[in-house]
């Protein structure tokens, strides 16, 4: 009788032990895929080492870093592409450039000094900047945002001009207006002012003379006082 007990036991222990393996192996759900199938469920549940393709493993260890708060785990990544890219996405988590310092893909650390410093107004940040676009975009970014107008000074024309008459006309300050190259330039944004401001006696700054004349008729109520001036230049 004893020994029938023993082997109902072991009977049970075996069979409680197929089940368990079953179990497993039924809610690994990606096992019966293949390829770019099987990588991307893998993916989808964060199983980043049972990922054959590269590429997506590395996207599967930025989102595991995220999702553990750890910039440590971006370590495990291979490609200095995309590790750069899961270090700058916790440099603008965590609002901290020194991470950025850190970033050896060129295009990530340039973005992450970007979004750094478009995001505090730091143009001590744009400097570092290697891209010249990029450059360019941080410092247009902040000067319109802080209305500093020396800002426009790192950029190329016609971006140049266009960022001074954005902040001039923002701030309603004439005073910019000296800042461009050319009289008619110069004249353009006066007559600008003068109407935003409403400030006749502005037109009596205005050097060429038809654009004088066209300032003083549009305070007189004349219609049609802008035609000459806006078909000799257009400041965007």
């Amino acid at each position: 009788m004893k020994w029938i007990i023993t082997l109902f036991i072991i009977s049970l222990v075996i069979l409680t032990a197929c089940n368990t393996n079953t179990g497993e192996k039924t809610t690994d759900s990606c096992t019966s895929l293949t390829g770019a199938a099987k990588d991307n469920c893998y993916l989808e549940s964060t199983k980043c080492s049972k990922i054959e393709n590269k590429a997506i493993r590395d996207t599967c260890v930025v989102q595991l870093a995220k999702l553990k708060n750890d910039i440590g785990v971006c370590n495990l990544i291979v490609s200095e592409s995309a590790k750069g890219s899961c270090q700058q996405q916790f440099a603008e988590m965590n609002n901290d450039k020194s991470i950025c310092q850190s970033i050896n893909d060129s295009y990530w650390k340039d973005n992450c000094y970007l979004n750094y410093g478009i995001k505090n107004n730091a143009e001590a940040e744009c400097l570092l900047i290697k891209d010249l676009d990029d450059k360019g975009q941080c410092y247009k970014a902040i000067a319109f945002a802080t209305n500093k107008d020396i800002l426009c000074e790192h950029l190329q024309s016609p971006g140049r001009e266009a960022c001074i008459f954005t902040i001039a006309k923002a701030t309603k300050n004439i005073g910019l207006c000296p800042k461009f190259k050319t009289t008619i330039e110069q004249d353009t944004c006066k007559i600008k002012i003068a109407k935003l401001t409403n400030q006749s006696k502005s037109c009596d700054s205005i050097d060429i003379d038809q654009i004088r004349s066209d300032c003083k008729d549009y305070f007189k109520g004349i219609p049609n006082a802008e035609s000459v001036t806006s078909s000799l230049i257009k400041l965007k």
